[in-house]
């Protein structure tokens, strides 16, 4: 088990990796926390609530972080690889140098977020709802974007190489400078209606 105090000795233990196995967090809120050099797989955090926090050099690999809210919230250095963020909410948080190979943000919200070389291969964003968010020099292929819905989006610099938007409107979008080859679109290439692309 994992409790708040803990994370506060790694904090303070100066490049202490912990390593902790099906975890369980006993606190509903975490405010104001500074969570650094954790590794821990199978973690339940489901409906956990993070405000104004930041994680450094953290292994959140194979952990549910379902219906968990992300609030002012930074991620540098970090590895969330295979995690479940089914339905889980995302306000105002940047993601920097990450990792979430495979995981899933199904029906996920997001909005007003930043994201900067990260690598989100095979990760499913199936039914999310995506709003003002900037993502550059990242990658995306075989993502799966399908019937999702996409607002205010700034792409940079990414590979989209084969991921699958189908029924996902791309209007709005310029993906001039990102790599899509080999897409999944409907047959008729709606979802690309309204996008700008080379």
């Amino acid at each position: 088990m994992m409790l708040i105090n803990e994370i506060t000795e790694i904090d303070s233990l100066n490049g202490f990796r912990a390593v902790y196995t099906e975890c369980i967090l006993n606190e509903d809120i975490i405010e104001e926390a500074v969570i650094k050099k954790v590794n821990c797989e199978n973690g339940d955090f489901t409906k956990i609530e993070l405000n104004n926090c930041r994680f450094t050099d953290c292994h959140f690999t194979k952990c549910n972080f379902s219906k968990a809210s992300f609030m002012n919230v930074e991620f540098k250095n970090c590895n969330f690889s295979n995690s479940v963020f089914d339905e889980a909410y995302f306000s105002k948080c940047n993601v920097e140098n990450c990792k979430a190979l495979g995981a899933s943000f199904f029906e996920a919200i997001a909005k007003d977020i930043k994201i900067n070389e990260t690598d989100m291969q095979y990760t499913a964003f199936t039914k999310g709802k995506l709003r003002e968010i900037k993502v550059e020099k990242s990658r995306f292929a075989d993502a799966s974007f399908i019937d999702c819905s996409l607002k205010n989006m700034n792409f940079s610099q990414n590979d989209f190489t084969a991921a699958n938007f189908f029924k996902t409107s791309l209007s709005g979008i310029d993906l001039s400078n990102c790599e899509i080859a080999s897409i999944l679109v409907s047959e008729n290439l709606s979802e690309l209606k309204g996008a700008s692309i080379n």
